[in-house]
């Protein structure tokens, strides 16, 4: 008898805790579906940021009116005061992104094809990855870009459109508000940068 009363406690003791972890995995679940939408709206947020600095001022667009180092230097420290706005106090993570930009906004200066407008879109979600503080977004995007280009010494214009193939952004939870660590963003059909690694958060 008291061998089976020891049997029926460590079973009760059993099914307590796998109800306590069970119902504990469902509130965290909860809670992590309802941040979903906040999430999404900081991703598109971000990426509304990072996509007006993928153009040179205005007044640069054009292929005649080159922009001074120093004003393109003025503009980078521009570009990095908004990106603090969005992102982890983290100046690694902040230098990542903005060195991607920066990158953009150079090659674009040295081919000769100047962007004069960029959007981003999102058409797909394909996943929330959550790891305590952290979530990895994964999705998929619509880019539609403006470009002007120079051919035959005539300045024209041209539109380039393309379906992005895997994007990702990383947030993490700071003081109850998310924000982004690093993202892996298509800016042209084949630059994703690969750079979280680098960071130490």
């Amino acid at each position: 008898m008291k061998l089976l009363k020891k049997i029926n406690l460590g079973l009760i003791l059993t099914i307590i805790v796998v109800l306590a972890v069970a119902i504990y995995s469902i509130n965290v679940e909860l809670k992590r579906n309802k941040e979903k939408d906040t999430i999404k709206t900081v991703c598109e947020d971000f990426i509304k940021t990072t996509s007006d600095y993928v153009s040179l001022p205005e007044e640069y667009q054009s292929l005649t009116n080159k922009i001074s180092e120093e004003d393109f230097n003025n503009y980078i420290n521009e570009m990095k005061d908004k990106l603090k706005e969005k992102m982890i106090d983290n100046n690694d993570a902040i230098d990542i992104q903005a060195t991607i930009l920066e990158t953009e906004l150079e090659e674009q200066l040295a081919s000769q094809n100047i962007v004069t407008n960029f959007e981003r879109k999102i058409t797909k979600l394909s996943s929330y990855t959550f790891d305590g503080n952290q979530v990895t977004v994964s999705f998929k995007s619509k880019v539609d870009k403006e470009i002007k280009y120079t051919e035959n010494g005539e300045e024209k214009t041209k539109n380039d459109a393309f379906d992005t193939v895997t994007e990702t952004i990383i947030l993490q939870k700071v003081d109850n508000v998310w924000k982004v660590v690093y993202s892996d963003l298509e800016y042209s059909r084949d630059s994703a940068y690969g750079y979280a690694d680098y960071i130490n958060y």
